[in-house]
């Protein structure tokens, strides 16, 4: 019996599961919800929205570039009634694991320093997954000296062409996604490419787990999500990735116990031994959280109005 359920969502959300940090960001139908680890009280901002381009008068926020490092150019007035858009556009480029997010504001006419509260916020999202950085483009001008006061920690660089030639910690050394039919053969097509990546990318000892993750996320999105299907392999080392989107709206949950997915999991550190989780996982579905929690170095989902993405981590370890 299926572990994985389909419930009812009225709220957008951003959650690592297990592993790490966890965070809970969440939108209703009538404003914006930040959430952070240790506070009770969200802020209000405005509906999401999270489509690739979208316009409000002279508002705009747009994709210019998506691989290797997205770019989101924003033009004209940025504040707090639009700013949820654009929070929930950035929240979806993180999705795509690229080796980084930078953000034009050279064009924008920013009216609030509440509206520049998102960039931190959608910075630290990034950094707990995919492990992504996030920059600013904004010339020197009193714009900048206000980014300054607000992102404190973020890198502010003058022009776009400064920011995409600046170095990066991490890379993506390899990268394969795949477009599924909502079909009973669809798990078995997220197997394979998990098979090929692991060989292209020489990560023998990850195969097992990798196909077993593939499938059943795969499997789940099939079952209980709606189309349009996508699977996404991206390695970033020290991690490999493993990224289904699907166009529902309805996070994963387990049947046996409606809360367990709100509750604390065990850090990274406490997987179990190298020797147990080498060992390989049969090849079935239906065993939803439970697997994910006992496979994955790290999982988790992010909800909003145009679907859900559910990723999960495998440490790579000591491999070259």
């Amino acid at each position: 019996m299926a572990i994985f359920a389909a419930v009812p969502v009225v709220m957008t959300s951003f959650q690592v599961v297990k592993g790490f940090r966890r965070f809970t960001s969440s939108t209703v139908t009538e404003g914006l919800r930040f959430v952070f680890p240790g506070s009770t009280k969200p802020s209000r901002l405005t509906t999401m929205d999270t489509r690739v381009s979208a316009s409000n008068e002279d508002f705009v926020h747009r994709i210019v570039q998506r691989f290797p490092a997205t770019v989101v150019e924003v033009i004209g007035p940025l504040g707090p009634a639009n700013a949820g858009r654009l929070f929930g556009m950035l929240l979806r480029c993180l999705a795509d694991c690229p080796d980084g997010l930078i953000v034009d504001l050279t064009a924008a006419d920013v009216d609030s320093d509440l509206a520049l509260a998102i960039f931190p916020s959608v910075a630290r999202r990034g950094a707990v997954w995919p492990a992504v950085p996030m920059s600013l483009c904004a010339p020197e001008s009193e714009l900048a000296d206000r980014l300054r006061r607000v992102v404190h920690r973020m890198r502010i660089f003058p022009s776009r062409a400064a920011a995409l030639a600046a170095p990066r910690a991490q890379s993506t050394a390899g990268r394969l996604d795949l477009n599924l039919a909502a079909s009973p053969a669809a798990p078995g097509r997220a197997r394979a490419l998990a098979a090929r990546a692991c060989r292209d990318w020489s990560l023998p000892r990850l195969a097992a787990h990798a196909q077993v993750l593939t499938s059943e996320l795969v499997a789940n999105a099939v079952r209980h999500g709606a189309a349009p299907i996508t699977l996404s392999l991206v390695l970033r080392r020290p991690y490999l990735h493993i990224v289904v989107r699907d166009g529902s709206v309805e996070p994963p949950r387990r049947l046996d116990s409606p809360q367990a997915q709100t509750r604390p999991q065990s850090p990274p550190q406490m997987r179990p031994p190298a020797r147990e989780r080498r060992a390989t996982p049969p090849l079935t579905h239906g065993a939803g959280i439970p697997l994910l929690d006992a496979v994955s170095s790290s999982w988790g989902y992010l909800v909003d109005n145009a679907g859900k993405v559910v990723w999960a981590m495998l440490l790579i370890g000591g491999q070259r």
